[in-house]
């Protein structure tokens, strides 16, 4: 019972929403192969909605004339419209005999990165689906993605799980009609149970959640990457339901005009406005790397192959030339250092450390110096003998994810991790279950990413007279904050090549 069609919910008046679902559903190997879209019905076509039921109705849902009654006045033209078409899509399943995923233009799967497993593919949903085809009962439907309403801090499904899938467990989670898998029989199970209570479908899967629906399944956690939410400034259907002042909607859907406006005619400027481009949650790549030494070269484009290989778009990788301490004149460094703009090495006049940590350490602060200056979101920086072992794009997931993780801002995350003695071999606890996120801190600076707030932390921190000696895989383990977000991924995200290398720049002997 592989999966047949994916379906996804898009009104024609919103092209730039359905863009930036595909953009995103072309990140799992094998999705497009199936997906189509649905020309989603839309409640701003009809005068009031009443005239939405009764189109409804005519396209054959005869179920729908329940919403005329007295009771359901609060069910808006955008809602009507909206599982209308989801009805739409379930009616074809049945009728095609086709196992479907729907999902609405918002709320596209995603290819994550969960610690136990390698990226979530289409093979893999299939897979899981051919296990609870096995099952006893036949199967219904498969939940992906969910919360509670009671208590949203709840992230783990009490059922019990299938013993051959333990990330499956039985019956729905929670509420969440936006990941739905549905087998032809599942189709007109939830249309029946729709019919039995009716309510928005997210009320109705929240409340067949707290029933037992044999052939029915969802995920443990919530948060498990198979459903994924994109931000839209506002949600159509709210919008479209807010043309009735009786509707109570919240109040940032309650915009002046929520169907498109004529533009007026007027004369065209010579010089149209840039096009606006989102900044990306990582900007830049600074690989940091001598310019003049070959080998160093070397494991330079050994790190940009690693970073290509994990899709890291070429215009973003950038080499930063590193600082040189290989002529060992410590002197000559801290000097340079200083009319560099870092008073603090005046300490090594007196008090010198090794020569190629002092450059190596300069060049941290010139790093950090440049991002705090001139990145607007994020940027990473790897060391040139390190090669990126994550998606890039998984990568970029994992900054916004914690970006305002908790209310904090984040400062930085650390993508290289050891730890000395057993520790080791113990999994640091991630911020949520099924998360290879943790706010564990290990030694490690191969490879981290830095918001412009976590740049000057590090550098104000690190610049100081009694901190300017330390290394910086030191400095990220011992850094304090409670004001800002400092994460890392465990396991590591970046891999130190160091032994493949015929010299390296850890080397204090020069």
């Amino acid at each position: 019972m592989p999966l047949d069609r994916i379906v996804c919910i898009n009104l024609e008046k919103s092209p730039e929403r359905n863009k930036a679902f595909i953009e995103h559903m072309s990140q799992v190997d094998g999705a497009m192969d199936i997906l189509e879209r649905f020309n989603a019905h839309d409640g701003r076509d009809y005068d009031s909605q009443e005239a939405v039921i009764d189109a409804a109705v005519a396209d054959g849902l005869d179920f729908y004339k329940v919403f005329k009654a007295p009771q359901f006045a609060w069910v808006g033209r955008g809602t009507l419209a909206c599982f209308w078409s989801y009805f739409s899509i379930l009616r074809t399943a049945i009728e095609r005999g086709e196992t479907t995923l729907v999902l609405y233009d918002d709320r596209p799967l995603v290819k994550p990165d969960p610690y136990w497993k390698p990226p979530h593919t289409l093979s893999e949903l299939n897979e899981i689906l051919l296990i609870l085809e096995a099952e006893p009962i036949p199967f219904l439907s498969l939940q992906l993605s969910w919360n509670t309403k009671e208590d949203p801090e709840i992230t783990e499904s009490q059922r019990p799980a299938i013993t051959k899938c333990p990330d499956i467990t039985q019956n729905f989670s929670g509420c969440g009609d936006s990941h739905n898998i549905y087998s032809p029989s599942g189709a007109q199970w939830l249309i029946d149970q729709f019919k039995r209570e009716p309510h928005n479908l997210e009320e109705v899967t929240n409340r067949l959640s707290k029933e037992r629906h044999p052939g029915t399944y969802g995920t443990k956690y919530s948060d498990n990457g198979w459903g994924w939410f994109l931000h839209h400034d506002v949600q159509d259907r709210l919008a479209i339901d807010a043309l009735d002042p009786h509707i109570n909607v919240p109040d940032e859907y309650k915009i002046e005009h929520p169907e498109p406006i004529e533009a007026p005619k007027i004369e065209v400027s010579e010089t149209p406005e840039p096009e606006h481009k989102d900044t990306p949650m990582i900007e830049k790549v600074f690989v940091i790397a001598l310019e003049d030494d070959k080998t160093e070269i070397f494991r330079f484009g050994m790190a940009v192959g690693s970073l290509c290989v994990q899709r890291t778009p070429q215009d973003r990788i950038e080499l930063f030339p590193a600082s040189d301490g290989r002529h060992g004149d410590t002197k000559r460094i801290a000097q340079e250092a200083i009319s560099d703009g870092f008073t603090a090495f005046e300490k090594f006049f007196e008090d010198p450390i090794a020569h190629i940590q002092m450059a190596i350490n300069w060049s941290w602060f010139r790093v950090l110096r440049q991002i705090q200056d001139e990145i607007q979101s994020s940027a990473m920086v790897l060391l040139s003998d390190c090669t990126l072992q994550m998606d890039f794009y998984d990568l970029e997931d994992v900054v916004g994810k914690v970006a305002h993780y908790n209310g904090k801002d984040l400062a930085a995350i650390q993508l290289s991790r050891w730890t000395p003695g057993a520790e080791q071999f113990i999994r640091p606890v991630p911020i949520e279950p099924g998360s290879r996120i943790t706010e564990h801190l290990a030694y490690g600076d191969h490879g981290t990413i830095f918001t412009p707030i976590g740049a000057q932390l590090f550098l104000n921190f690190h610049n100081t007279p009694e901190w300017v000696g330390w290394t910086p895989e030191m400095v990220i383990k011992k850094i304090p904050t409670d004001t800002y977000g400092i994460y890392s991924v465990c396991p590591e995200a970046v891999g130190h090549e160091y032994y493949k290398s015929q010299w390296s720049d850890r080397r204090f002997d020069g």
